[in-house]
């Protein structure tokens, strides 16, 4: 972490939980947007350092997790819908 300035890591720690708020947001927009956001965000490199992982991981489970419970069951229920 001492090759990354200061300042990536303070403002990683401010942006993880504004991510995590929105990657769970039940606004389809939202979470849309916010994956967008965060696909960039981890195109820099200066989001990746060994403290930093953690939080990488934990963001790309609250987006899987808000995905499967209220995206994709919402889908699957419109498909069950129409084939009745």
């Amino acid at each position: 972490m001492s090759s990354r300035p200061q300042t990536a890591v303070a403002a990683n720690a401010k942006i993880s939980p504004v991510f995590a708020t929105r990657l769970a947001s039940k606004d389809v927009n939202e979470y849309i947007n916010t994956a967008n956001k965060l696909k960039n965000w981890l195109g820099s490199e200066k989001a990746y350092y060994p403290d930093a992982l953690r939080n990488i991981v934990l963001l790309f489970e609250i987006a899987h997790q808000t995905f499967t419970t209220r995206f994709l069951h919402i889908e699957l229920s419109a498909v069950a819908a129409m084939d009745i």
